[in-house]
């Protein structure tokens, strides 16, 4: 049973007492005692024990002062109705448009604060705004299932691999891509796909209807997305999934002479950019319901057309 730390006070007040009038082969018994009874690696149990033997009063924990809050209640709610109207966007996007976005929803009459509360609100900071918004966060929700397989090998060791920590002066025309399975949950049978992509550099984000994973499907694909971006695409980074590690999109990367470039397995963090996207674009708007008809096909393609249009020219990038 793990013992308080009341408990373990006085356990070691008891033994540093025998250990300060002990010869060396009785404080090794004791340090080994201490050990068992506490969980203890053994060089520092010596420690502990030399320690209380010289001063056996309980050191005294200095009380903390607490941190100041500085947005309260009413700032937190009435960034709450802002973040609802900005369509959930994250703390880095809302953050440096606030004091604009607020202008203008108080000229259309969306919103109406107290002076104090919009000080503060084009003040603060990207990760107070995340921190606020937590709880709001949490009652979305989550949920989703993975399809991704590994691509061939004999491909993959032909792709360099670019870790997350290789983006920070990337220039306009690299995007990170993923493919996002609407399965509903349930990876049997045929279900439609969406090929998202997002450029690094601006933040410019497509979603492509993709009907399944074969290569001439994903072909189709790739050049819808290839034509969607403002500027010309220069390279694009995935994951390892078959989808993308094939001989038809090494193709596709070599006749357009375009940077191919890949995460390492189990390291979302390597696609920081697109993981992001996957959830606040597509998951938001499609959800997690399986689509697997023509006319399901039909209404996401319609969807497509016009939030591509929405997130790259209505919202901050």
């Amino acid at each position: 049973m793990e013992l308080t730390l009341d408990e373990r006070h006085a356990m070691i007040k008891i033994l540093s007492r025998k250990y300060s009038l002990s010869s060396k082969k009785q404080k090794s018994y004791l340090v080994d005692e201490l050990v068992y009874l506490s969980g203890f690696n053994r060089t520092y149990a010596t420690r502990v024990l030399r320690r209380y033997a010289t001063n056996p009063q309980r050191p005294k924990t200095a009380k903390r002062s607490g941190r100041t809050t500085v947005y309260g209640e009413d700032v937190k709610k009435a960034l709450e109705k802002i973040w609802v109207i900005m369509d959930y966007i994250c703390g880095k996007r809302l953050a440096p448009f606030l004091p604009e976005i607020i202008s203008k929803l108080e000229f259309f009459k969306e919103i109406e604060f107290p002076l104090t509360v919009k000080e503060k609100l084009t003040k603060i900071s990207a990760s107070s705004i995340d921190r606020l918004l937590k709880d709001a966060k949490r009652k979305l929700g989550r949920k989703g299932s993975s399809t991704t397989r590994h691509g061939k090998y004999y491909l993959i060791d032909q792709i360099p691999i670019k870790t997350f920590a290789e983006w920070d002066h990337t220039v306009p025309g690299f995007v990170q891509v993923d493919l996002v399975a609407h399965n509903g949950g349930n990876t049997y049978g045929g279900f439609l796909y969406t090929l998202n992509a997002t450029d690094v550099s601006t933040g410019w984000t497509t979603c492509t209807l993709v009907r399944d994973k074969t290569q001439f499907q994903m072909l189709k694909a790739f050049m819808k997305m290839k034509s969607s971006f403002p500027f010309p695409l220069k390279g694009f980074h995935s994951d390892n999934g078959a989808e993308f590690i094939n001989e038809t999109i090494v193709a596709f990367k070599e006749k357009y002479q375009l940077e191919f470039t890949r995460g390492r397995a189990y390291k979302k963090n390597d696609n920081p950019h697109i993981e992001q996207k996957n959830y606040t674009i597509v998951r938001r708007n499609t959800g997690y319901l399986r689509y697997d008809k023509p006319e399901h096909a039909e209404i996401l393609r319609e969807l497509y057309s016009n939030l591509n249009l929405y997130v790259n020219y209505f919202q901050p990038l």
